[in-house]
């Protein structure tokens, strides 16, 4: 597999990461045109995607593996375009764009018992025919059901764990039903490592929610055990009902680069003109990321080019819309620039010769246009302490 020329290393944990290592993951696509779904991070192993990208035929799916590269804290960015031959609009629509949540999946198994198939289930009181288990098998219809009343200075808590600590980044928790009242109000999420010391990563007051919520939390400590320690529930009447409950090690927000509304001059001003000098604003992510990934971190006899896979006529769709008013580099549309375009970047070579590492295109453009392709490249936002 093509392996990003950076001097890090490969990592199966984000955990481990530090600037300049990558992780691999899977990008599946099951329509073309549309967007896919990923998925294993630091685990994936099906066969690479092209560092062109791949589109997938409408009836069959397609699918495969690139790697992440960390390029600062909290951010990945994808080593190539995994989906060439879709629009800005459908990266929209399916949330691509600006980001949308992501995790790479519940790490408490599908329980069946307290101790079944792994982990221990526990809680402070429990009904008999609603045994804490019940949180944690995935199916909101059974759930847990305290025993007694929570307050200040009697609460109820429900417990997950692990036969090894694990470092939560993020907890869900599932209603019984919309309007159950047993929901929790006033709760902290702990964890603890002796089963006596607890420390409070999240705390929540008269908080309002219905079905799920679902928190980010900063915490880069493994602990073995990890509970939601309720003071109130949401209704008057009634005890602690929990539907489910789930635990990540990785969640953040998966999304598209920023690249730049124009050209940039030699004093980092904005320009309508291109000056060799990158984008406007300056620290956008191409430019930031990219282009100026540390030349220190990258193998000897390599540019970032070998890193990023740009300069494949396969371009990167990005988040931003361009000023109004400037020409096309290399002939394409709207021209000159309007906010019915959207900014893609990377090395493009029209067919007639012309070149440019920033230009713009219609929104729903697909498929080649003066030789060019677009595409999308990923980038993994996560909370990082």
């Amino acid at each position: 597999m093509t392996i990003p020329a950076t001097t890090g290393q490969k990592r199966t944990k984000v955990s481990d990461m530090q600037i300049g290592d990558y992780i691999i993951c899977e990008y599946w696509q099951n329509t073309a045109g549309s967007t896919g779904s990923l998925s294993l991070l630091g685990t994936a192993t099906r066969g690479e995607i092209p560092v062109i990208g791949m589109t997938a035929a409408p009836t069959s799916g397609n699918g495969g593996t690139f790697y992440f590269v960390k390029v600062d804290k909290g951010l990945l960015i994808g080593d190539r375009v995994v989906n060439h031959s879709i629009s800005w609009e459908a990266l929209n629509t399916g949330r691509f764009i600006q980001g949308r949540p992501w995790d790479n999946g519940n790490i408490i198994p599908v329980m069946t018992g307290d101790t079944t198939p792994s982990g221990i289930a526990s809680a402070s009181s429990v009904v008999t025919s609603n045994p804490p288990w019940n949180a944690f098998n995935g199916d909101i219809t059974n759930y847990w059901y305290s025993k007694s009343v929570p307050t200040t200075s009697s609460s109820e808590w429900i417990a997950y764990e692990f036969p090894e600590p694990k470092i939560v980044k993020r907890y869900d928790i599932l209603s019984y039903s919309s309007g159950d009242g047993g929901r929790p109000r006033d709760w902290t999420f702990e964890g603890t490592n002796d089963g006596i010391s607890w420390d409070v990563l999240d705390r929540r007051s008269n908080h309002t929610w219905t079905d799920k919520i679902e928190m980010i939390i900063d915490n880069n400590t493994p602990y073995k055990k990890y509970r939601v320690h309720v003071t109130d529930r949401v209704g008057s009447n009634t005890y602690v009902r929990i539907g489910d409950i789930r635990m990540y090690e990785v969640a953040g927000i998966m999304r598209s680069l920023t690249g730049g509304v124009a050209y940039a001059d030699a004093n980092g001003a904005m320009s309508t003109a291109d000056k060799g000098l990158g984008c406007w604003p300056v620290n956008n992510e191409w430019d930031k990321y990219i282009v100026n990934f540390p030349q220190d971190m990258i193998q000897s006899g390599k540019t970032y080019k070998d890193i990023f896979n740009t300069g494949l006529n396969v371009v990167t769709w990005c988040q931003d819309t361009p000023i109004n008013g400037m020409s096309h580099p290399v002939g394409g549309h709207p021209s000159p620039s309007s906010n019915i375009g959207r900014v893609h970047r990377g090395l493009a070579k029209s067919t007639d010769g012309l070149t440019t590492e920033f230009a713009w295109a219609m929104s729903t453009w697909i498929g080649l246009s003066m030789g060019i392709n677009q595409g999308f490249r990923p980038v993994f936002e996560y909370k990082e302490v």
